[in-house]
């Protein structure tokens, strides 16, 4: 039974897994009438409400790809151009981004208008107008939550959450009744800990919680009794950072916990240290104030841009496409991005052309959360644990998932292929035949690498980069075309994504090996960039690794700055649990801290 899952349908499940009353899920967003006609399927809310709704949940949408029709996407483009000028802290064009967003809206708006709001107040912040700020992040909280007898019971995401933090931060900028700001860090501690959200939107709240305690006690005072607390909780939002390999607030946060603990933690001054240095040495010296972390997450797409290069790439024209499904009138319609299409028309489409019609693109398709938990923990951890563990892990997802599924079935397989050839329990080509095999449940292997433009699932890119990465055979460029191919039909938007910077990584570790060195070191910048940009912390350690390397090779790096290098890429993989990074720099690090010329003489990146 190949299905899909519709949102609404996703929705109930979700909810009554988590037991949560549609009048709570709603609140401050929708009636319970209205989310009635919702969760029935008679009515389609706009995909900010959706993303929300589930957030709300637990069910964070970093990852997931999304198709929206054109004028959603419109909307959604002047807002990534809202954060990019924040960001890189151009406020004068953010503000008339922010006028151009303000006329596509109405009152009924109101997640839009309190991402207005958000803005608003963060560039007050910067033009110091303090009250202005206040007024504003008052506002965008007024949007969806109703705060005044307590957040004891709401059932909030991350975002909404965020706003009330920034507010608190703002409290402390000004002095404003500190003694009652610490009880109410303590509340809101204690209940983001306790809600339903899942690791990663945890992640993206409790640090900065901690953070803000950590900061409203220093300036109020500190008593031995708190300053317990303070330990517990700090230690606590480090290793969900750990966990989540994100950076919200870790700078601020290490700096803070190594002050409170007064430098007696050597791994937490390590840590500092090397998250500090890797900041600097790539440049990303953004304030906390023009991070706009909390609004990204899912990648977006116009889903007629979709329709139109996944159907060239499988070798169909309009009108086979439309061929029992409807008229030529309908397609051409979709992929000029004209009009607003209805989803029933648009569904069929995308079933034919072998991708999800659900409302958000999981990497698998299921209704629930703790299928999707088990998928991330595998994905994950399959380059760091060991063959028996990831077997159980493998085992226990394939016993939830529902394999009668291509998208579903995709997955098994490429987990399989890797899991076993980690192992060596299969010869190289059985494992090549495995991916291939995974990669052509969804998309013809041919048309793969032949198609001049192509769209390709993150699930689907992943399979051609194995191919490419593990294939020695005459077939590898083709392959290594392809990733080109992803990589340059796509903006600096796919470089957020996890596995745009798996590609760019692996690329400029092929440009090293081959002794093109200016080249690997460029791509190693752009992807650094981007991982620390996009608030990953994982893949720095080995972008800093590979510019060291080539700088020793061709730009008469010390061996001195080569073993300072080397132990931050140890402090940073043993941060982010990369074990096997971490043993594998252990071994450079003896070699050049002996300083052995045999390092500089090894042959291979």
């Amino acid at each position: 039974m190949d299905t899909e899952l519709g949102f609404n349908n996703l929705l109930s499940l979700q909810r009554k897994i988590k037991e949560i009353k549609l009048v709570d899920l709603g609140r401050g967003i929708y009636s319970e009438s209205m989310m009635l006609r919702i969760e029935d399927g008679t009515r389609n809310p706009d995909w900010l409400v959706k993303k929300r709704l589930l957030e709300r949940m637990g069910v964070s949408s970093d990852g997931f790809e999304d198709y929206l029709q054109p004028e959603e996407y419109h909307k959604y483009q002047l807002q990534d151009k809202i954060i990019e000028a924040v960001e890189n802290r151009d406020f004068n064009n953010a503000v008339v981004f922010v006028g151009e967003l303000e006329k596509e809206l109405n009152s009924k708006d109101r997640l839009y208008l309190q991402f207005i709001y958000g803005i608003k107040a963060r560039i007050a912040k910067e033009e110091n107008d303090l009250q202005q700020c206040k007024d504003l992040i008052l506002l965008a909280i007024k949007s969806t939550i109703a705060i005044d007898y307590g957040l004891e019971g709401l059932i909030l995401a991350s975002e909404e959450y965020y706003y009330i933090l920034y507010y608190y931060e703002l409290l402390i900028d000004i002095n404003e009744n500190l003694e009652l700001l610490l009880e109410k860090y303590l509340i809101i501690i204690s209940i983001i800990d306790n809600s339903c959200l899942d690791k990663l939107g945890k992640s993206k709240i409790y640090p900065m919680a901690v953070t803000g305690l950590l900061r409203c006690a220093n300036k109020y005072g500190i008593s031995c009794s708190l300053k317990n607390k303070l330990k517990e909780y700090g230690y606590k939002a480090i290793e969900l950072l750990r966990d989540a390999k994100r950076t919200y607030h870790l700078l601020s946060l290490l700096d803070l916990m190594d002050k409170l603990l007064e430098g007696q933690d050597e791994k937490v001054k390590k840590w500092l240290e090397a998250v500090r240095f890797a900041y600097q040495y790539y440049g990303i010296l953004l304030s906390e104030n023009a991070n706009c972390y909390i609004y990204k997450g899912s990648r977006v797409l116009c889903i007629g841009d979709v329709v139109k290069k996944r159907r060239e790439m499988l070798g169909m024209s309009q009108a086979e496409l439309a061929d029992g499904l409807c008229d030529v009138k309908t397609i051409i319609r979709i992929e000029n991005k004209k009009n607003k299409i209805r989803l029933s028309s648009v569904a069929p489409v995308l079933k034919k052309l072998n991708l999800p019609s659900d409302f958000i693109r999981l990497p698998i398709i299921t209704d629930e959360a703790s299928v999707l938990e088990k998928y991330h923990n595998l994905k994950y951890s399959i380059n760091q644990l060991p063959y028996s563990q990831q077997v159980v892990m493998l085992d226990e997802l394939n016993s939830v998932m529902d394999i009668s599924n291509k998208h579903n079935l995709q997955v098994k397989l490429l987990f399989e292929g890797i899991i076993k050839k980690h192992a060596k329990t299969i010869s190289a080509k059985i494992y090549l035949d495995c991916l291939k095999k995974a990669l052509e449940c969804t998309a013809p292997y041919y048309s793969v690498i032949k198609s001049k433009d192509l769209y390709l699932t993150d699930t689907e890119v992943n399979c051609v980069y194995l191919l490419a990465k593990d294939n020695k055979n005459d077939g590898n460029n083709e392959l290594l075309n392809v990733i080109y191919k992803v990589l340059n039909n796509s903006d600096d938007r796919y470089l957020y994504t996890s596995t745009g910077q798996l590609l760019l990584m692996w690329l400029f570790n092929k440009k090293g090996n081959s002794k093109e060195y200016l080249e690997s070191n460029d791509m190693s910048d752009k992807a650094a960039f981007w991982t620390l940009k996009s608030s990953r912390l994982s893949g720095i350690h080995v972008c800093l690794y590979n510019n060291t390397w080539n700088n020793a090779k061709f730009d008469g790096l010390s061996i001195t700055e080569a073993e300072k290098n080397i132990k931050y890429c140890m402090i940073l993989s043993d941060f982010c649990k990369n074990y096997r990074d971490y043993s594998f720099y252990k071994k450079e690090y003896s070699l050049v801290e002996k300083k052995d010329k045999q390092w500089y003489d090894n042959s291979t990146n």
